[in-house]
Parts: C-alpha cells; structure tokens; sequence
C-alpha cells in the first residue's frame, strides 16, 4: 500500500475518532455540568485575586487583551507547528529528484487558522486550569458558570473541526514529484496517485502571464493523464523560473514528441528579463521560448 494511502487513512480515522469523542463529551458536559464548574479552581481565583481581576496584568488595558494576546499566541504556534506538518508529510512522498511546490499547501494552513479559534481561544484555555485563564475566560465570555463556556465552546469546536479538517487532510495529501521516467501527481481532491510517463505527455503550452499589464510568471503547462497542469511554481520573489521546470523540460525534449505550443516573447518581453533577471534564469528563459 502506497504511503500517503496509509496516511489519508490515518487521518480520517483520526477525523473520525475526534468528531465521536467530541459528541460524547457534549453529551457528558450536558448531563453532568457539575464536573466542569470546578469550585475548587473558582475558589482558589477569587481567594488570590479578588478585588484585582481587572488589574491581572498591568500591562494590559484590560481582561480582554490579556486574553486576546495569549490566545491569539496559541493560533499562530498552532498554525506554524501544522503546516510544517503538512510540508513535511508532503516530502515524505517525495521519492524522486524533486518536487513541485503547490500553492494548495496554504488552503492547509487557512483550514489550521480557523480550526485554532475555537481551539486555541475556548478548548486549551479552559484546559489549563489556572487562576489567569479562568479569570480571562469568565470575564470573556460574560458569565460564572463555566459549564456554559465547556457546552459553547465543543459545539463551536466541533462544527470548525467538520468543515476545517478535511481541507487540511487533502492538503497532506495533494503534491507532485517527478524523476528519470515521468511526473507523479496527486491532485487536491485525489486520494490515488497518478504517473505519467514523459512520453504519454501529449502537448505544453509556454507562455507569460500578466499582472496589472506587468510579466507576473512563466506557464509551462503540461497535459498530464489526470490533465493539465502548471509545474512551473518558483520560490522567492526574484525567482521566475524554478529550476526544477527547467529539468523537467530536458527530459521531456529527450524523451516525448508532445506538442509544443509556445507564445514567443516580443523584443519588449526579452529586454524586461534581460534587465531584471540573472544570465542564468535568462539563458533558461529563452531556451524554453526558443529564443534565438
């Protein structure tokens, strides 16, 4: 069995497990409220901090920024942490010489963010059972009962977790790498993974793109078996031709009689490269556009 199979797998099993869990914990908060007032914990704040809640920390205007800050602290390591997860899980499937980078990895990182609210601002604070965050999330939430905050935020936590997890699974699992022989892809709502020969390549179209009628990238789109796709995904800004396009492209010269439709570049467009890039990504640029 393929290794991101094994891993999809995983990952639904673990949507799967989480989303039973959290029913269940609805249901428990529901019925036996009493469990998560925690009047030990109330006791022991009102005991260290009374008459100062809204003085917990000087440096803050109020209870809210206090808790503003540090939760939104939370969401960010939590989203750092998960897309390097996600990158990593993605070259992990990376057996061949290279991989194209994908953009799709960010709609990863955005399912992250938005499964961090409920997350990092409702469900780890009320974990943490401190004086600080029951003070911040008392006042937060404009009530006492802190069954109510529990009831709240699963529910919240839960509908995020549905629509959220499933777009940050099929990021692990969406990449494209490639070797002597051909193209792997699996694209993002895909679950097999697909190779395509450099031979069974029947047409690539080259051409520029603009932005606000200035040269935005290079296309170099290839008609694969599960259809067309742009390789050419360059990082850094005065990067606009990835290497790795570039020896995908020898081998498709040495290898395929596929198609190739090119818009040629005017003198307008030479000379914009020729000032703006390195001889190096020009002399790549113009080999791939025939230039003479």
């Amino acid at each position: 069995m393929k290794l991101n199979i094994v891993v999809f797998s995983i990952l639904v099993l673990c949507y799967i497990a989480t989303i039973v869990f959290t029913i269940f914990k609805i249901k428990d908060i529901h019925r036996n409220p009493e469990k998560y007032e925690h009047q030990d914990l109330i006791d022991e704040t009102n005991r260290k901090y009374a008459g100062k809640w809204d003085s917990f920390c000087g440096f803050f205007k109020s209870l809210s920024h206090q808790y503003g800050t540090i939760t939104f602290i939370f969401i960010l390591i939590f989203v750092f942490v998960g897309t390097l997860i996600i990158v990593g899980v993605n070259k992990l499937y990376n057996t061949g010489e290279g991989s194209v980078f994908l953009g799709t990895q960010i709609i990863g990182s955005i399912g992250l963010l938005f499964l961090g609210i409920p997350l990092c601002m409702i469900i780890i604070p009320l974990a943490i059972k401190r004086p600080f965050f029951v003070v911040t999330t008392l006042d937060m939430f404009n009530t006492d009962y802190r069954p109510k905050i529990y009831f709240k935020g699963y529910i919240l936590f839960l509908v995020f977790f549905i629509i959220t997890f499933p777009f940050i699974t099929l990021s692990c699992n969406n990449y494209v790498y490639y070797d002597s022989n051909g193209i792997y892809t699996n694209r993002y709502f895909q679950i097999e993974e697909k190779f395509t020969l450099y031979e069974e390549i029947t047409k690539i179209e080259i051409y520029l793109t603009y932005k606000e009628e200035k040269i935005s990238g290079v296309h170099y789109d290839i008609y694969l078996n599960d259809g067309r796709f742009n390789i050419n995904s360059p990082s850094g800004k005065k990067k606009i031709f990835a290497d790795n396009t570039f020896t995908i492209h020898n081998y498709v010269i040495n290898k395929s009689n596929c198609e190739f439709v090119i818009t040629p570049l005017t003198e307008e467009e030479i000379e914009y490269f020729t000032k703006n890039y390195s001889s190096e990504d020009c002399t790549k640029i113009f080999e791939i556009f025939n230039v003479v």
